[in-house]
């Protein structure tokens, strides 16, 4: 982390540096941290698929939390309005949903998230 601390104290503004300080604080443990960071990089970035992986990232650390159920699920329903190709938020949602014997919604999701894995354009 520390190779990392000393480029994000230069360039703080830098969506990337933003998110490699998010991954290091998410996997040293402190969620709280990794979040806002990753809202950080969400902020500063006009890359569509570094957006969705911190919004994806949030929810994660959310749940690791024990957060609210309700902020998870919008977390995940932002990630598959901004790439609503992608499978992953699909994925995610369907668990969140079959974690919840909500059986129906979370086989609906998973369905979508299979077609959008199969999808050739995303490759």
């Amino acid at each position: 982390m520390d190779n990392v601390l000393e480029k994000y104290i230069l360039d703080s503004e830098n969506p990337i540096l933003n998110y490699e300080m998010g991954l290091s604080y998410q996997n040293n443990g402190d969620h709280s941290s990794a979040v806002s960071f990753y809202i950080r990089c969400k902020e500063r970035t006009d890359n569509t698929l570094l957006q969705y992986e911190c919004i994806l990232r949030c929810a994660e650390c959310f749940r690791y939390r024990g957060k609210s159920d309700w902020v998870i699920k919008g977390l995940l329903e932002s990630a598959i309005n901004l790439e609503p190709r992608r499978p992953e938020a699909y994925f995610l949602i369907s668990r969140f949903h079959c974690w919840r014997a909500e059986w129906e919604n979370g086989y609906g999701y998973a369905s979508v998230g299979i077609e959008n894995l199969n999808d050739e354009s995303l490759h």
